[in-house]
């Protein structure tokens, strides 16, 4: 597979982890968990991660890891983050903040 593609497959990864953060974000919003869970969290969020990162590599490129797919990946999470990750997650904050009971 040529290297570009690689570079786009890895940058939709990267946006797919992405959106599979929010989703622990948004738990997060809901619970209000305390700092060890949010840790643990974080630690679970990062092994799955890596475990697809890694089966990504493993059927994509045949278990050769450049520097390239990484930071692809890297940055697709990061443009998503920036743009629709952001504008998703406040729009939830505010939803999640206006269902809560008044106190």
């Amino acid at each position: 597979m040529n290297q570009f593609l690689m570079v786009a497959y890895s940058l939709m990864l990267g946006i797919f982890l992405g959106i599979f953060y929010d989703i622990f974000r948004i738990a997060r919003l809901l619970i209000n968990p305390k700092n060890l869970s949010v840790f643990i969290q974080d630690i679970v969020y990062f092994l799955i991660s890596g475990f697809v990162t890694f089966l990504f590599v493993l059927v994509f490129n045949y278990g050769e890891s450049r520097f390239y797919i990484l930071a692809g990946e890297a940055l697709g999470w990061i443009l998503y983050h920036i743009s629709l990750g952001d504008l998703m997650y406040k729009n939830l904050k505010n939803i999640v903040k206006n269902r809560q009971p008044k106190k």
